[in-house]
């Protein structure tokens, strides 16, 4: 297996103990650094809200760089851009889930730090009386995914992809009709009572749909555990890159744990306005 033309990037790591992809640890570091600007964008806004100050710093740098925000929140294409963004998110983590051998382990793991996540944004919505609360997002999903994929793994490609399809068609009769509850039981689904709007959210669909898509073109294309593209060695551009894409769960969990912190302190030594 070892030959010229077998890219040695996609080898198996004796560090990490887990077969690497190229073309998937670059496609997720480019997503995950497209997650990480996202939600820079998004504290210059959500905080240059709190901040609305009148001082030199405020009125002459950061004041159009809020405004900024503004236009590229409210901006069509960070809407598909997005969209896509955690559309190649799933599709990868379904290829990767196709060889590995863990799927419930990393899916209850995954679950539990979901739920670290959703106590965290209590405790600190709390104590600073902002809306932070994340009752279902992202790495709720993931671990979702990663469990009912287990318990689909030895099942034929086909009855894969009819369930990938009726998730798909849940998502769009909710997405066409959203029903009216009174309850955040049905947040998995993306459905909150009135009034209920969570600082970040993510729904089952489609998203799961995309990940099981993509644990079935995982067992077509990447059976051998081996890139499909002929790369030697990174480079120096995709290095960081690829270390992003290696490590993408601790820079998705980490990055607004980071930067939370450091616009806080900003604004505390600039004298904004605080909401402790």
């Amino acid at each position: 297996m070892n030959n010229s033309t077998t890219p040695t990037y996609s080898l198996y790591n004796k560090h990490s103990k887990k077969y690497r992809i190229f073309e998937l640890d670059f496609l997720r570091g480019i997503a995950i650094a497209l997650v990480i600007m996202d939600h820079f964008i998004f504290n210059l806004y959500y905080f240059g809200r709190i901040w609305d100050a009148s001082n030199i710093f405020f009125d002459t740098i950061f004041y159009p760089l809020k405004n900024f925000a503004y236009f590229y929140l409210n901006h069509p294409l960070r809407t598909w851009v997005r969209r896509f963004v955690i559309m190649i998110f799933f599709l990868i983590s379904g290829v990767g889930a196709s060889f590995s051998k863990n799927n419930k382990t990393r899916g209850f793991k995954t679950l539990g730090l979901a739920l670290v996540i959703t106590l965290f944004s209590v405790i600190f919505s709390i104590i600073t009386n902002l809306n932070t609360m994340i009752y279902f997002n992202a790495i709720h999903v993931f671990g979702i995914c990663a469990i009912v994929y287990y318990l689909m793994e030895n099942v034929q490609w086909k009855y894969t992809a009819l369930v990938a399809i009726i998730v798909f068609l849940v998502g769009i009769l909710i997405a066409v009709n959203p029903p009216t509850v009174n309850t955040i039981l049905f947040a998995p689904f993306g459905i909150y009572p009135r009034g209920v709007y969570p600082a970040d959210l993510m729904s089952i669909t489609p998203w799961l749909g995309f990940f099981l898509i993509g644990a079935i073109l995982g067992k077509f294309y990447y059976s051998e555990k081996t890139s499909l593209i002929v790369k030697t060695e990174a480079t120096n551009y995709s290095r960081p890159i690829l270390f992003m894409g290696r490590h993408s769960l601790f820079f998705y969990f980490g990055h607004q744990v980071i930067l939370y912190p450091i616009f806080i302190f900003v604004g505390m030594i600039l004298g904004f306005p605080s909401f402790f």
